[in-house]
């Protein structure tokens, strides 16, 4: 029932992202194979009046069918050129998509998800699910119309080649049928091989001093090496076999069919039984009933992969954070009451926890390492739900609460603050809608207003972890939370940094909220909280 729900979720994003590409697609398809239909109808006529030796009936024909061809040519390169259009737009409103999903995931799942893997998936098999999604949304659309088309056409003059050729399309669909279970069970293996060397190649590429420090270079290609010989032997031979096969199958079934088709009008035309217009008809029906039956080859192939690559996508939707709730107002009480939490289910981080935060104060969290400190600032963030106790805020369960709303009162500093690509004026501002001047002031505050302008990337920094610290504080600061939270802000500090942090601890006058093991930075809390196991 849950995996389910998650399905039409996937289904439902698609869908929304895609079904304006998917009709332009699906008119393209339709105005070109109804052309062609209707030409072949109409240059059998044309070919009675050339043979009846009526000329201006056969050039009213032909202007026809040079209308008709015009159409083809034109209207439907008119519908792919705006369906290409369409189908980039909605290939990136899908990604993003897909993306907000992926950062509404709960924390626990989010941080489970290895990153390369994630990657890999929104990459490549977003990317692939949104071709298929669309190419076979096109097809369901376009295929029943042309075919009812084609029916009413063919079955009032040959009866007869309408029903041979509908059960020869019923028999080739029934090959990627027969074969479904091997296709979906291969490209999902495929996919899988794939993501554990893609995971293998990343790990390399992030840490190539480290594995040419301990020698590992070698051991690592070899890996590498027996993923891709696994992958080739056991997967990518048996997958091609099966491919192989089907095609074989097809394409002597088409040739059977042609042979058919071309004995039958023999005779047909011989016994008397159908003339020359009827044949040159017929042959045109063929061809276009064909190319229907060819995409409707297509849905049958594209399930299964489309079924793999939303089960492979399904990741990004699983665990999703609760988007209800009550919001919260001024904050007024911070309570832990008979706490119990264990990452695992067995082991207890934090057990039978009661504890009351000062508001307006100063609050230092400390105890042995281990005990579960910074367990305790992530629970009260809301970021791992699955605990034993309370934790009220304002008297309220934190579950009964909407997260979001909850950590719109909350100002977080963790232990290695994370810099964006940007400028240090940028990474402070982080999309709040301040006023330059107001940032400017923030940086004063900590002291690094002249580092405004610099550039500053990701994990890679030239800043000291003193700097790095002072633009995340700056960071919390420009929000104005009512509770600063800050997890062992003392780390990677140099005695300089160290006692700015002082300073600045001692002079805050809101809520704080701080994990720390010096000595230094507990005397100066006005509440400390001593963990233990």
């Amino acid at each position: 029932m849950y995996k389910n729900r998650i399905y039409r979720q996937i289904a439902a994003d698609c869908t929304k992202a895609y079904w304006s590409s998917i009709l332009f697609y699906a008119l393209q398809l339709i105005v070109s194979q109804v052309a062609v239909a209707y030409s072949a109808r109409m240059l059998g006529v044309f070919s009675a009046y050339i043979l009846n030796n009526e000329i201006q009936k056969g050039l009213g024909c032909l202007w026809q069918i040079l209308i008709c061809v015009a159409i083809s040519v034109t209207l439907p390169l008119a519908c792919s050129t705006m369906g290409e259009l369409l189908m980039f737009r909605a290939s990136l409103n899908h990604e993003r998509a897909v993306l907000n999903r992926y950062l509404n995931k709960t924390y626990a799942a989010a941080v489970g998800l290895r990153g390369s893997d994630a990657q890999f998936r929104l990459e490549e098999d977003q990317t692939q699910l949104g071709i298929y999604w669309n190419t076979t949304g096109m097809y369901l659309v376009s295929v029943p119309i042309v075919v009812i088309y084609l029916l009413w056409q063919m079955v009032p003059v040959m009866g007869w080649f309408t029903l041979f050729v509908a059960a020869v399309c019923c028999v080739r669909i029934f090959v990627p049928v027969f074969f479904r279970k091997k296709t979906e069970e291969y490209d999902r293996l495929e996919r899988e091989s794939r993501t554990k060397m893609r995971n293998l190649e990343q790990e390399m590429l992030e840490k190539p001093v480290e594995l040419c420090l301990y020698g590992l270079q070698s051991d690592e290609l070899a890996r590498l090496k027996c993923l891709q010989k696994d992958y080739l032997e056991t997967l990518f031979v048996k997958k091609a076999k099966l491919e192989t096969w089907q095609k074989n199958i097809l394409g002597g079934m088409d040739s059977f069919c042609m042979l058919v088709l071309l004995a039958a009008s023999a005779i047909a035309i011989s016994s008397g039984k159908m003339g020359v217009e009827s044949v040159t008809a017929m042959i045109g029906f063929y061809y276009v009933f064909q190319t229907e039956a060819g995409y409707a080859l297509e849905i049958v192939k594209q399930l299964p992969i489309c079924k793999n690559l939303v089960q492979r996508i399904s990741v990004f939707y699983e665990a999703q954070e609760r988007t209800d709730g009550e919001t919260v107002g001024e904050v007024t009480s911070i309570t832990f009451r008979n706490m119990t939490f264990s990452y695992d289910g067995k082991n207890d981080i934090l057990k039978n926890c009661s504890e009351q935060i000062a508001m307006h104060e100063k609050n230092v969290i400390c105890g042995e390492n281990g005990t579960g400190k910074s367990t305790l600032l992530k629970l009260l963030l809301g970021l791992y739900p699955g605990y034993q106790g309370e934790i009220l805020i304002n008297g309220k369960e934190l579950g009964s609460l909407n997260p979001a709303k909850w950590r719109e009162k909350c100002a977080f500093v963790e232990q290695v603050p994370f810099l964006f690509e940007g400028t240090v004026r940028e990474n402070v501002k982080l999309g709040q809608e301040v006023s330059e001047k107001k940032v400017d002031q923030v940086l004063e505050r900590v002291g690094i207003v002249h580092l405004a302008d610099r550039r500053v990337g990701g994990e890679k920094s030239e800043l000291s972890g003193g700097e790095c610290q002072k633009i995340a504080i700056a960071r919390a600061l420009l929000r104005n939370a009512e509770v600063l939270i800050l997890d062992e802000p003392t780390n990677h500090l140099d005695e300089a940094a160290k006692q700015w942090l002082m300073d600045f601890v001692r002079n805050f006058d809101q809520t704080m909220i701080y994990v720390s093991h010096e000595e230094s930075m507990i005397q100066l809390a006005d509440r400390k909280i001593a963990v233990q196991r």
